[in-house]
């Protein structure tokens, strides 16, 4: 009996061990699908290759000729169509007459050889504007990749040389690719990056209607009470801002500025050496100083050598601070434009702005965007009121008598109600402005003033004098 009993239990043991080996299996399967779900091991994949972005459809076409500097006529099967370039913007240049236009001349220079040259089309709607667009290829591209790109690709060659710049809206196919193009282009200062400090991005842009934030320390009254200008910002870079004020045909205007450090250090930079260089004596400490100035800087220096006034068109035209004072056109024209203002009244608008909003203080000659920040004399706020208009599209120059100096002013149509102060030069008249205190407009001169044997310095390098 006792051994049956043990039989038994030793039966039931194996069937208890047998079901609890069973359930072991069973829970460990499922606990290795529940733990691989939890936390996976990865292995590595044997004899695959790593995905490759796939080669694009592409269209054998024939350069028939260029039409800017992102625009084509190419012929695809005997058919002649207009193909436009994705992906690539250009500087601006604004004028009162008219809407802003693509400074696109070198890009037009860049690919006016391909006339007559077997180039591959890759077409892209995803902008959805209408027209035949897309990316040329200069020859058939093995892979997408970055050296394939930027070797092929006619779009980020030219980024890649400087001769254009992405746009604001980078949301397009390649625009990663591009974008280490550009930054390629800035390191190198090559292109429309090639001098001064580099402004690292382009401006937010500020949409019609949209409310603009001021510091409360600094402007006490409501926004209600003003007019605003579009705020000028940088992205992802270091500036200095400020927040403007003053007054034109009864109305109140209010702005805000941000400006580089980098621009604004460097333009300080530059009127400090001017500064110290004509007050040493030491011929060994000028040499040094020339030591470390490029062939830019010390042009800027040069200028400054003579005691009376010189021919200061080169800072006014100085190109890294003209893409500063090219933004700020573009701001001021649009408000300008939406206020109804006519090309003279344009113009006193800025001259307002130069003369009511930043203060007079005495210093040395400085490069508009120092002015900005710093505030200046009359001579720095003619420059920046030069170069301001010049952007704009005035034909603009600098009026040079003894240690005086004022800006001139061309128009397309002179205003004909008042008796305008001018001064010729090459069959252009222009309107006698001074930036020395608010109140008077372009062509006005102050009874103080005494402007004998004036020089007249065009700020448009072809129309400079010579000799």
């Amino acid at each position: 009996m006792e051994l049956q009993n043990n039989i038994l239990e030793g039966n039931i043991l194996k069937k208890i061990a047998l079901i609890s080996v069973i359930l072991f299996m069973l829970l460990s399967l499922n606990g290795c699908t529940e733990k691989e779900s939890e936390d996976p091991v990865y292995r590595p994949v044997i004899n695959h290759s790593a995905p490759k972005t796939p080669l694009p459809d592409l269209s054998q076409a024939l350069v028939v000729r260029t039409l800017k500097g992102n625009s084509l006529i190419v012929k695809i099967n005997n058919s002649e169509q207009e193909f436009t370039l994705t992906g690539i913007d250009f500087p601006k240049i604004y004028t009162p007459y008219g809407l802003p236009e693509s400074d696109d001349k070198g890009a037009l220079d860049f690919i006016k050889p391909l006339e007559g040259t077997t180039v591959y089309l890759e077409t892209d709607d995803s902008a959805k504007s209408g027209l035949n667009e897309g990316y040329i290829y200069t020859a058939k591209p093995g892979e997408i990749s970055n050296q394939e790109v930027r070797d092929k690709m006619l779009n980020a060659r030219l980024i890649l040389m400087g001769y254009a710049k992405m746009p604001l809206n980078k949301d397009f196919k390649y625009a990663d690719y591009f974008m280490k193009c550009e930054t390629e282009a800035r390191n190198n200062r090559a292109g429309v990056w090639d001098k001064g400090p580099i402004i690292e991005e382009e401006p937010y842009q500020v949409a019609a209607g949209e409310a603009i934030s001021f510091p409360a320390s600094s402007l006490s009254e409501t926004d209600s009470n003003y007019i605003t200008v579009g705020s000028i910002k940088f992205k992802d870079v270091e500036t200095t801002g400020r927040d403007f004020e003053w007054q034109y045909n009864g109305s109140s205007y209010r702005w805000r500025v941000e400006v580089p450090q980098s621009l604004v250090d460097w333009d300080r930079k530059i009127s400090d050496t001017c500064s110290k260089f004509y007050a040493g004596d030491s011929g060994s400490t000028q040499s040094q100083m020339l030591s470390s100035l490029n062939e830019d800087e010390m042009h800027l220096l040069a200028v400054c050598s003579t005691e009376d006034k010189g021919n200061f068109s080169v800072w006014a035209a100085e190109e890294q601070n003209n893409r500063l004072t090219a933004i700020l056109g573009e701001k001021l024209l649009a408000r300008a434009q939406a206020d109804g203002f006519d090309d003279y009244q344009t113009a006193n608008f800025v001259l307002g702005f130069i003369c009511e909003a930043l203060m007079y203080s005495e210093t040395n000659m400085q490069l508009p965007a120092q002015t900005i920040v710093d505030n200046g004399n009359s001579d720095c706020k003619a420059l920046l009121f030069a170069s301001i208009l010049n952007n704009m599209g005035y034909r603009t120059s600098l009026l040079v008598s003894g240690k005086n100096m004022a800006v001139g002013v061309a128009f397309q149509q002179a205003p004909k109600d008042k008796a305008f102060s001018y001064y010729e030069y090459k069959g252009v008249k222009y309107y006698f402005t001074q930036t020395t205190a608010p109140g008077l407009h372009v062509g006005e001169k102050s009874e103080s003033s005494s402007w004998g044997n004036t020089v007249c310095y065009p700020i448009n390098q072809e129309d400079l004098p010579t000799g």
